[in-house]
């Protein structure tokens, strides 16, 4: 670097922050951004509205019958999660972050609107099935797009504060509910196709960002180091990768049980607990969503600081103590509604906002460019298997527990002590540039 280089980057770091930040940048977090926000809000409808819609598909008010039914609808949304978050990570390797993420849009804003229209259970599990196949992308393609998109040095902060997206769509469940399900549940999802305009701003604003722009221009002009820059999911498998994608999918799985089979029957525990005061429960669902949205908000955005302050591992058994600690206090202290309820779910909020953060700050970084999305993928996604079956095996539990589902809730928080235990199993990436 001459004199003249090396005095325009001392002039730019003197500038704030988010002066260094371009135009394209932006509109890159804004596009991720909103995708995210309403990936959370479609992600979240059923849970919102699962006794009153399969309690009405099925017309039965027993809890072990809806639990039952409601975790097949749930576990199937999460295989197509799995499915989805592997198909586009691969295809976000392949064609690009922005035409996969759009389409990914599209998709789950589509399936979510066709949801409302479900005449059975069997017709609501497969629209959820669609929509997960959808939100599975976008989450990967859009996190992986953002990584590469912003600057090194203010890449934790970025896809810190994209995870707060998700949570606010969590948030949005709770606004949604109080004023749109005094409608019906069908409502519900009707507002969940909104989304599907958003793909048109992604369409017209956003570029692929540089990093996947070189390596496609590598990859077809191919020749002898072509497999260097090629995005062949096997390659997760050679020995370079094999230890990473592991652990990342053991701890990242940890994370997805618990919020699957064990904060999922949160609403329907509210339910159960006020009886025969329906609407009141509803209001009281849409209040703790709220506000467990709300402060996962904040946890989400802590995460990237916290990261770069401590190291991602020990962000990583800092979010998950604190998330098993409010699991068991939520639902081992509690026998009854009460307002201590809003409490605890705001605290667990703080926990799952930072649990989720960190894991989609650390996730992307133990990967090259060419696996990047493949690699992000695959963790989540084997963990959502994982998951799917853990809903299952929690609706079993309620039914184990003469219909608790506070207890079943419970028996699962346990299973973040799995990710505890295997994060140091993988390296530290604080600090370190993104691998080529």
């Amino acid at each position: 670097m001459n004199t003249t280089e090396a005095e325009m980057a001392h002039h730019a770091d003197k500038k704030p922050w988010y002066q260094q930040i371009s135009k394209y940048q932006w509109m890159v977090l804004l596009a991720c951004y909103a995708g995210g926000m309403f990936d959370g809000l479609d992600s979240s409808l059923f849970t919102a509205v699962l006794p009153v819609s399969v309690g009405e598909l099925l017309n039965t008010s027993d809890p072990s019958v809806i639990s039952a039914k409601g975790s097949y609808i749930a576990a199937l949304f999460l295989l197509g999660w799995t499915t989805g978050g592997m198909v586009f990570g691969m295809l976000g390797d392949r064609i690009g972050r922005v035409k996969a993420l759009s389409l990914s849009i599209l998709i789950y804003a589509l399936f979510t609107g066709l949801c409302g229209f479900a005449q059975n259970w069997e017709q609501l599990a497969l629209f959820r099935f669609m929509t997960a196949l959808g939100i599975g992308g976008e989450l990967i393609v859009g996190t992986t797009l953002l990584a590469e998109a912003w600057p090194e040095k203010y890449r934790t902060r970025a896809v810190g504060f994209l995870t707060t997206a998700y949570q606010g769509g969590v948030s949005l469940v709770g606004l949604t509910n109080l004023y749109v399900g005094q409608f019906g549940w069908r409502y519900m999802f009707f507002i969940g196709a909104l989304p599907a305009v958003i793909v048109m701003l992604i369409r017209t604003t956003v570029g692929e960002p540089e990093r996947w722009l070189l390596l496609d221009q590598k990859r077809k002009a191919g020749g002898a180091h072509h497999h260097e820059v090629s995005s062949n999911f096997f390659h997760l498998f050679h020995q370079a990768h094999l230890r990473n994608a592991i652990v990342a999918s053991l701890f990242t799985g940890a994370l997805l049980i618990a919020y699957w089979a064990s904060s999922f029957w949160i609403p329907a525990w509210v339910h159960q607990l006020l009886g025969e005061a329906k609407a009141q429960a509803k209001r009281e669902v849409s209040y703790i969503l709220l506000l467990q949205g709300l402060f996962a908000i904040g946890g989400s955005f802590w995460s990237g600081f916290l990261a770069q302050q401590i190291g991602r591992r020990w962000t990583v058994v800092f979010a998950f103590s604190g998330y098993l600690l409010t699991s068991l206090g939520m639902f081992g202290l509690n026998t009854q509604f009460s307002q201590a309820l809003y409490i605890w779910g705001a605290a667990m909020g703080i926990f799952i906002g930072m649990t989720i953060g960190i894991c989609y700050i650390y996730v992307p970084e133990l990967f090259p460019t060419r696996l990047r999305a493949t690699g992000t993928g695959f963790c989540f996604n084997l963990g959502r298997i994982a998951a799917a079956i853990g809903v299952v095996v929690s609706s079993h539990l309620v039914s184990w527990f003469g219909g608790s589902y506070s207890q079943a809730a419970l028996s699962v928080s346990y299973i973040l002590l799995l990710g505890i235990a295997v994060v140091f199993l993988a390296p530290e990436t604080k600090d370190k540039m993104l691998q080529d």
